[in-house]
């Protein structure tokens, strides 16, 4: 074995608020297994899940061994193909007549990793009677999106962990899956899309309305000390509201009520792309450049950020087969923030503007990723809906700052910005179905779309 490998951040701990303890309580109280258990964990977080439920096991005097597997092949259709090793723990476990327990934090749209386990066990002989695929929350058989998902689920028996979060005390109204919209506007004709399933918690603290909190998750572990980490240096410049770290992956940031002078929300007040002015375009700037030194990544090039942006031109019928017209040069790698919508903004005063939501976009499950600070002056430009003298304002006054000249690059990434979001916001749309949320998907598309504009010149690529 090499002295290190990397692996990927496992979603549930990082992101969606899914505690491992939940699989412990899903086996101490299991009817469905008898003494002896063969524990099979998929993928990165089923290394760690599969080892909490063999341990739940063995607490109640039951006998547990345990592997991982990978199933591999399209996302809608995977399969898994047994290694000798693993083929020989499933044939000792069904001699030893062990009930085999599937554990992941899925499942997902498609349900193909667990069902690629499952019926791998029994194409080698498991009784289906001895399978129960323990999962992060009850499947909607017909909704899942593998081919014939509906029929091949039902063959099995699934168990759901409680999914319900472990949340602070204090932590009262609910205003994930876009519920924060309502103190953005009362109109949700104006509502920005929000995929609402994959959205971080957040709650408002019960009590006393003169001290009120907002509380999100930001990470089990290790996984939200570096996003706090982030959030407390962005406070620490005077960017945000400063955080406070709390129990189980959650911080906590000071409540910004709205308040209001003649009719016009003042404190607190999400901003909007009409407010653009010189001293926003200022505070942009100086946003980007302290973040360009204060989260500098170990980054060689943007390899994999170029070949999605291919990608989704050409899906986008933008560009045929071996178009290389968008090459984004790396020059300031960063943890970019990744959300410069205007919205993300509060103007607490007529001459203070914070930044929410800072530390986590950039280096989370979704593109881009660590990147160039390119990315999110170029997120500004396309989200504020920047006139070109706008635009040339903003990085001047970035140049002043940082020292370093985007104008060369800034094209490219403008680009490559719109067609990420335009088919982030298509895939969001294709996954919600039909309703509200969908057609906000579909209209913030369209918006980007005509923002996309192809540079006639290509930018010569370059490392850091």
């Amino acid at each position: 074995m090499p002295d290190r490998i990397k692996v990927s951040s496992p979603e549930g701990f990082a992101y969606y608020a899914l505690h491992p303890l939940a699989y412990s309580e899903a086996m101490s109280g299991s009817e469905n297994v008898g003494d002896e258990i063969a524990v099979i964990g998929i993928r990165s977080i089923g290394t760690t899940l599969s080892a909490v439920v063999a341990a739940a096991a063995r607490r109640k005097g039951k006998t547990a061994s345990r592997i991982t597997v990978r199933p591999h092949g399209y996302p809608y259709n995977r399969e898994l193909r047994w290694a000798g090793s693993e083929l020989e723990f499933v044939e000792q476990a069904k001699a030893a007549g062990a009930d085999f327990l599937i554990v992941d934090e899925g499942p997902g749209l498609s349900g193909s990793s667990f069902l690629a386990v499952a019926e791998a066990l029994a194409k080698a002989g498991v009784a289906r009677e001895k399978i129960t695929l323990l999962c992060g929350h009850q499947p909607a058989f017909d909704s899942l999106r593998a081919d014939n998902a509906s029929e091949r689920a039902r063959q099995f028996r699934w168990q759901a962990v409680n999914s319900a979060p472990r949340i602070p005390e204090i932590a009262g109204e609910f205003l994930g899956g876009g519920q924060w919209r309502k103190f953005l506007s009362s109109s949700e004709s104006e509502w920005p899309a929000v995929w609402t399933w994959l959205e971080r918690l957040k709650y408002r603290s019960s009590g006393n309305s003169n001290d009120q909190r907002l509380y999100k998750f930001v990470g089990l572990g290790h996984y939200g000390e570096a996003v706090l980490e982030r959030e407390q240096r962005i406070a620490e410049a005077a960017f945000s509201p400063m955080p406070r770290q709390e129990a189980d992956g959650f911080a906590s940031y000071p409540w910004l009520e709205s308040r209001r002078i003649e009719g016009r929300p003042l404190e607190g007040r999400p901003m909007l792309a009409a407010d653009l002015n010189e001293d926003v375009l200022a505070r942009l700037a100086d946003y980007c450049a302290f973040r360009g030194a204060a989260f500098a990544a170990e980054l060689s090039d943007l390899a994999s950020l170029q070949h999605m942006t291919d990608h989704n031109l050409r899906e986008l019928g933008l560009c045929e087969v071996g178009c290389s017209s968008i090459l984004l040069e790396l020059k300031r790698p960063v943890i970019a923030d990744g959300h410069m919508q205007p919205h993300e903004w509060l103007r607490i005063n007529e001459g203070t503007i914070l930044k929410t939501d800072s530390g986590s976009h950039g280096d989370d499950h979704f593109f881009p990723g660590p990147t160039d600070i390119a990315w999110d002056l170029a997120g500004a430009i396309v989200e504020w809906q920047m006139t070109a003298e706008q635009s040339a304002t903003l990085l001047d006054l970035y140049r002043q700052k940082s020292g370093d000249d985007v104008v060369s690059r800034i094209e490219h990434f403008v680009t490559a910005y719109s067609v990420f979001r335009c088919a982030y916001c298509l895939m969001a749309a294709n996954a919600l179905g039909e309703g509200d949320e969908a057609e906000r998907f579909l209209e913030a598309a369209e918006k980007y779309r005509r923002a996309i504009q192809i540079p006639t010149s290509t930018a010569s690529t370059a490392t850091a």
